[in-house]
């Protein structure tokens, strides 16, 4: 998704709020910045975004049985402001 100029990724989850997670191959220059949601059509809640670099971290690489991947928490996710006028 492209918003503002920035190349968004959108991860979305099933699970409420569940994790915000990209795959061990992903490289912090693929996109700018990651939003996680979570819910099934036709209903999503934003839970939050970070910038790339700050998700494709080795900080954030860990296995939660589907591998490593890069995890990062509802917590640690910044709060989506928007405006109907931006």
């Amino acid at each position: 998704m492209i918003y503002k100029d920035y190349r968004i990724d959108v991860k979305s989850t099933r699970s409420e709020p569940g994790y915000l997670m990209a795959k061990n191959w992903r490289k912090a220059g693929d996109c700018d910045m990651y939003v996680h949601v979570s819910g099934k059509l036709p209903r999503y809640t934003i839970n939050g975004w970070v910038w790339s670099n700050e998700l494709i971290s080795a900080a954030n690489l860990n296995d939660m049985g589907y591998g490593e991947h890069y995890y990062m928490e509802p917590n640690q996710l910044r709060e989506w402001k928007f405006a109907k006028n931006q």
